[in-house]
């Protein structure tokens, strides 16, 4: 299974980091509103990064279950004679 090197959840994570703390520290005056805005949406930007993280990881463990399971049952499919000897 090919996965791309980066998502579009890590694309999204980025920018909500950095939207997150653009707003924070350009639009808002309050040092209280900055800190919030600037924690929260590097919390959700992380978490938003781990999540994918943990489906890919889980995507993959799948895909090699399924590989693993087709090499199987080509290898107990095969007639006795068509075998090729394990040295």
């Amino acid at each position: 299974m090919k996965t791309p090197d980066i998502t579009k959840a890590q694309i999204a994570a980025l920018l909500t980091f950095a939207g997150g703390n653009a707003v924070a520290w350009g639009w808002l005056t309050s040092t209280r509103e900055q800190t919030i805005v600037a924690v929260g949406s590097t919390v959700i930007a992380g978490v938003w990064k781990l999540a994918d993280a943990w489906i890919r990881h889980g995507r993959s463990k799948t895909a090699a279950v399924q590989l693993l399971e087709q090499l199987v049952m080509e290898k107990a499919t095969t007639p006795a004679g068509t075998a090729t000897p394990v040295a």
